[in-house]
């Protein structure tokens, strides 16, 4: 399950790709990530934080 915080950078980039893989996932509130949320791109998934730099790299790590 791929965890996406409602308040990330490019939120519908990235909805719109994870629709697109049929990846199962949620949008949370917030997942209490706020330093990194502001700087970087980010999701949750299967419990593990994966972190970019870009969107592009973000998306390749999924």
């Amino acid at each position: 399950m791929i965890k996406v915080c409602k308040n990330c950078k490019e939120l519908e980039r990235i909805i719109e790709h994870l629709n697109k893989k049929q990846h199962e996932f949620v949008i949370e509130n917030c997942l209490d990530q706020c330093e990194i949320c502001r700087d970087k791109y980010f999701l949750i998934k299967n419990e593990k934080l994966i972190i970019a730099d870009n969107i592009e790299d973000l998306l390749k790590k999924l």
